[in-house]
């Protein structure tokens, strides 16, 4: 098993002196009273839909695809009643927590302007 201990991958002989080492250890595991049992097979998982038409969540028109949209208005009238306010973009961000993606999205779809940030004489 040198392999796991380099940067190289394993030649034909490494692998098979690792198989031989652990066909003499399965035998030592049946000679001690040992038993192996046959694992059945994976069953492949059917894949996850992930698009927006097989999501009613996110269709338009749908109650709750309305509810989000109101909840989202509201985020963002909090998001632009604190930046009235003269409160930081990453101030709010962390406030409202949100990630950085999400609330840049948000700001942008809902043309929330955000007040410059200040720069310390130390930069």
């Amino acid at each position: 098993m040198h392999h796991l201990t380099t940067l190289n991958l394993p030649t034909p002989q490494a692998r098979d002196a690792d198989r031989a080492w652990l066909a003499s250890a399965q035998a030592r595991f049946l000679a001690a009273g040992g038993v192996v049992e046959q694992a059945e097979p994976a069953q492949p998982s059917r894949p996850i839909e992930a698009h927006w038409r097989n999501n009613p969540i996110q269709l338009p028109g749908t109650p709750q695809r309305r509810e989000l949209e109101r909840a989202e208005q509201r985020l963002a009238e909090r998001i632009r009643a604190l930046a009235w306010l003269g409160m930081a973009g990453e101030s709010i961000r962390k406030r409202v927590k949100l990630g950085h993606v999400a609330f840049y999205q948000l700001t942008a779809r809902h043309g929330i302007r955000l007040p410059a940030t200040l720069r310390s004489k130390t930069e």
